[in-house]
């Protein structure tokens, strides 16, 4: 009640959440005013707020697909993506080197992980996502010529942001959204990684089918109730956003 005031919004109505960086490991998705309806986490009003040019995405999309090594499921997970998008390229757990993966990433529409990945609240700039060759930090992506519109990176932590004392916000997403790319569907926490593989699959599925990011993610929720620890892995997830592709958003 705290939170939220006396907001009078409906349930279908839905959400933007502007958050002070240090509530980002609060569970977004879990609070009873969230559960039920499509929301997405802005990392600043002022990311929000940039214009949005680009085409939405569609069936015909170009999609990057990248395994990261010591990851049960990672190569089965973007295999069962794959099946969602005629036009995807897989770079499996033996052969994502970093300029490779940077390479492709310039070219793609949609970008997804199956990869590990470390937040460094100490030192943002060096959070990275482990590859085959090591892993690729932060810093390395502002070297992309261009960017995807939709980054999907189901790995642990790494939709957590931090914040310097010149209100710069830093980590990850925050970077992909500086560089352009219009949403990040991140987790906020530690993921089990078979448990997730059936959440990205949904997930993928609606973004195919021409639904906006943050719906496909409270859609792909919903389908992945019945199990407990597949129910968990979904309500890790959010949607980082600089785009206005959510219609009605308060």
């Amino acid at each position: 009640q705290r939170l939220w005031g006396d907001l009078s919004l409906s349930d279908d109505t839905p959400v933007v959440v502007v958050a002070d960086p240090s509530l980002d490991t609060i569970p977004w998705p879990a609070l009873p005013r969230l559960r039920s309806r499509t929301w997405t986490l802005a990392p600043s009003a002022a990311l929000w707020c940039a214009p949005e040019t680009r085409p939405p995405i569609t069936a015909e999309s170009s999609v990057l697909l990248v395994a990261g090594p010591r990851l049960e499921a990672a190569d089965l997970e973007i295999a069962r993506i794959a099946e969602s998008w005629p036009r995807s390229t897989q770079i499996d757990s033996t052969r994502s080197a970093a300029n490779l993966v940077l390479d492709a990433l310039s070219t793609c529409d949609v970008a997804h992980f199956a990869a590990h990945g470390t937040f460094r609240r100490d030192s943002p700039s060096f959070s990275s996502i482990s590859l085959a060759d090591g892993d690729l930090p932060v810093y390395d992506l502002e070297t992309l010529a261009a960017v995807p519109r939709v980054v999907v990176l189901a790995a642990c932590d790494l939709g957590r942001f931090a914040v310097r004392g010149s209100g710069d916000v830093l980590g990850t997403a925050a970077a992909l959204l500086h560089l352009g790319v219009g949403t990040v569907i991140a987790p906020l926490t530690p993921v089990d990684d078979v448990a997730i593989t059936p959440v990205m699959r949904r997930l993928h599925r609606h973004l195919a089918a021409g639904l906006d990011p943050a719906t496909s993610l409270q859609k792909a929720r919903v389908e992945s109730s019945a199990a407990r620890t597949v129910a968990a892995a979904a309500s890790s997830l959010v949607a980082i956003s600089a785009d206005h592709a959510v219609p009605g958003a308060a």
